[in-house]
């Protein structure tokens, strides 16, 4: 198994549903289940290029695709020509960087605390498992208590990583300004006002994820089975691939083509709860 990366940026809050528990109680037995190659179109291909430009009608056009997502799929799909592919690259190699060259000892000043900080290998958390997750993480987030900055979080040293942080920031500010055009085709896909969500993301709290996964734990989980709970997620993975989702009405998992321009678009539970799980 090769070494996988990928990265997550989640505007986050809390709910639980009937898909929580599913996939909860899968992950409780700690048996992997058995994952199927994605048939042709069962991951819905969103292009939001429209959107994100402005055209008359993208936002129709978007909401409509994402509509047929809610009424067809389980809750996830890609999207592309979002505009960030270069900001996606330039992250992978941070993302790299960061995970061949951090130390111990740089481990240490990073203790893993309130869900950030360095996450290290075989850490029952994010999600909570029997059994410790095989990957390590770089986790960074910001809240409301925060003053809306990213100033309560650890960061590498500047010595060792130049521009660490400062490149972070862009990533998840990028990550952000997605997000926030893809809110709006969210409420038209359910039937509602374009400004419906809006005044819940004034200042929208998320928390973002860079993962490594060391080769050579075919028998545990990177990640165990989880659902976000989030409004939705962002995740972009390497061509080395790794990403599962629960698919159809059995929760069958599939795997997700690595491709690290496309972004997985993963609704959360708090999206579900709001809308009452439609």
């Amino acid at each position: 198994h090769s070494q996988k990366s990928n990265m997550l940026t989640t505007l986050f809050a809390s709910a639980s549903k009937q898909v929580p528990r599913i996939i909860e109680r899968k992950a409780s037995s700690w048996g992997a289940p058995p994952v199927f190659r994605a048939n042709e179109g069962e991951i819905p291909i969103i292009d939001v290029g429209p959107l994100v430009r402005g055209e008359e009608g993208g936002l129709q056009k978007v909401a409509e695709e994402i509509r047929q997502v809610f009424a067809f799929s389980t809750g996830f799909f890609m999207i592309r020509n979002h505009g960030y592919e270069k900001v996606l690259d330039e992250t992978f190699e941070l993302n790299r960087h960061l995970h061949a060259n951090i130390t111990e000892e740089e481990k240490k000043k990073l203790p893993f605390s309130d869900n950030v900080g360095y996450m290290k290998l075989d850490t029952r958390a994010l999600p909570y498992a029997d059994q410790g997750n095989m990957n390590e993480a770089f986790i960074a987030k910001r809240e409301h208590f925060q003053g809306h900055t990213m100033n309560h979080n650890l960061w590498p040293s500047e010595e060792s990583f130049p521009g660490f942080r400062k490149d972070v920031e862009k990533f998840s500010g990028s990550m952000e300004s997605l997000g926030m055009k893809l809110v709006p085709a969210f409420a038209v896909a359910l039937g509602l006002p374009e400004d419906f969500f809006l005044p819940a993301f004034n200042s929208p709290v998320f928390r973002l994820r860079l993962n490594h996964y060391p080769p050579g734990h075919s028998d545990r989980f990177g990640i165990a089975p989880h659902t976000d709970a989030s409004f939705f997620t962002f995740l972009t993975q390497d061509t080395a691939g790794g990403l599962c989702v629960a698919h159809g009405e059995d929760y069958h998992y599939v795997s997700v083509p690595g491709n690290q321009h496309d972004l997985c678009v993963i609704t959360g539970n708090f999206l579900a709860q709001w809308s009452q799980d439609v």
